[in-house]
C-alpha cells in the first residue's frame, strides 16, 4: 500500500478541530428547559432511556410508542427525551401522548448558526447530539443508561435482553443490532453485515464498534469518562469517541448481539450524499487522532473507510 492510502486519514494541517462554532452559548445545557416531567412510579428505575431528537416528530412518535410497549415492568424504566431545538412541534406531538412509565421531556433551543462554506460538504448544519446525550445522563435516575436514537424502533423485549447481559456481566456494553428499512416496511429488513456475537475485551479490541443507535452501559462508567465529548460537530463519531475512552480507562466487555434486533426507520442523511458522508467521516477521524496521536485510529478507519466507501475512498485517494 502506498504512503499516500496509508496516511489518507492523517491531516496534517488540521488543528486541534477547527470545527466547533465559535459562539460558546451553543453547548450550553443549562439553557435545556424541562417541559415534561410525569411521573407515575416512585420506585427508581432499572433503567433510564435516553432519546436524543432533532425535527423527527413523527419517527419519535413510533419510537416512543415500541418503548410504552415494552415486555418489562413500567416501574423499572424512565424515558428522556432531549429535543435539541426542533422546529417542527415535536413538543405538540408528545404532550399529546400517554405515557406508562417515568417520562420526561427537555427542549433545548438552538440559534441558527450558520455553516461556513468551507463546511458545508460535511453537513447541513452543527450536529450536538453528544452533548443532548449528557443532558440526559445528568437528569438520570437509573443504574443503567440505554441510549436510543430518535429513529430506530425496539422490540418489546428490548430491555429484557439487555437486562440479561447486565445481570450475567457488571461491566458489560450492550449494542443492538440494527435492520435499516425501506421506508416503515418492517417486513423487508435490509441487513446489516453480520459479525460474530461474542464478548468482546473491550480494551483489546471493539472499541470502534460502540454505536448508540441502541446501546447501554451503567451509569457509573459514562460518569467515570466524563460521558460524550462535544468535539464531533458533523455526522458520527461522538459514539466512537466515547468507544475508545472507555476502552482505555475501564475493563469493560462488549457484545453486539442480532438477537437484539431494532430497526431503523429511512430518513435524510445529515451528512448530505454519500460523498460528503465520507468526507465528515474523515474528518471525524482526523479529530480523533489528532486527539490522542494514536496511530491505531488511522489504521482502523481507513480500513473502513476502504469498505466502506469503495467508489470515494478510491476517488480521493487518485
Amino acid at each position: 500500500m502506498s504512503k499516500k492510502k496509508d496516511n489518507f486519514l492523517l491531516d496534517k494541517n488540521l488543528d486541534y478541530n477547527p470545527y466547533l462554532p465559535r459562539d460558546k452559548d451553543f453547548f450550553d445545557v443549562n439553557k435545556a428547559r424541562l417541559e415534561i416531567d410525569f411521573k407515575k412510579n416512585k420506585a427508581k428505575p432499572v433503567f433510564s432511556v435516553v432519546i436524543p431528537t432533532y425535527n423527527r416528530k413523527n419517527n419519535l412518535k413510533n419510537v416512543l410508542d415500541k418503548f410504552f410497549k415494552q415486555d418489562y415492568p413500567k416501574s423499572k424504566y424512565e424515558i428522556i427525551v432531549i429535543d435539541d431545538g426542533s422546529k417542527d412541534n415535536t413538543l405538540t406531538m408528545v404532550k399529546k401522548l400517554k405515557p406508562i412509565c417515568n417520562f420526561k421531556y427537555f427542549y433545548w433551543p438552538r440559534k441558527k448558526i450558520p455553516l461556513k462554506k468551507e463546511f458545508r460538504n460535511l453537513g447541513k448544519f452543527y450536529n450536538r447530539v453528544g452533548p443532548a446525550r449528557n443532558i440526559g445522563i445528568d437528569n438520570s435516575k437509573g443504574k443503567i443508561i440505554l441510549f436510543n436514537d430518535s429513529d430506530i424502533l425496539v422490540e418489546k423485549d428490548c430491555l429484557k435482553r439487555h437486562e440479561e447481559y447486565h445481570k450475567k456481566y457488571p461491566n458489560i456494553v450492550v449494542r443492538g443490532f440494527r435492520i435499516f428499512l425501506p421506508g416503515f416496511k418492517p417486513e423487508k429488513p435490509k441487513y446489516e453485515k453480520k459479525l460474530h456475537c461474542r464478548i468482546y475485551d473491550l480494551s483489546k479490541e471493539g472499541w470502534h464498534r460502540i454505536a448508540t443507535p441502541n446501546l447501554s452501559i451503567k451509569k457509573k462508567y459514562l460518569e467515570k469518562v466524563g460521558g460524550f465529548s462535544r468535539d464531533f460537530v458533523f455526522w458520527g463519531f461522538e459514539d466512537t469517541d466515547l468507544g475508545y475512552r472507555l476502552s482505555r480507562n475501564l475493563k469493560l466487555k462488549f457484545i453486539w448481539d442480532e438477537n437484539i434486533k431494532v430497526y431503523h426507520l429511512e430518513h435524510l442523511k445529515e451528512s448530505g450524499g454519500k460523498f460528503n458522508q465520507f468526507l465528515s467521516f474523515r474528518k471525524g477521524a482526523s479529530i480523533m487522532y489528532n486527539k490522542y496521536l494514536d496511530k491505531e485510529i488511522i489504521s482502523i478507519f481507513t480500513d473502513a473507510a476502504r469498505r466502506r466507501f469503495k467508489k470515494q475512498y478510491a476517488d480521493f485517494i487518485n
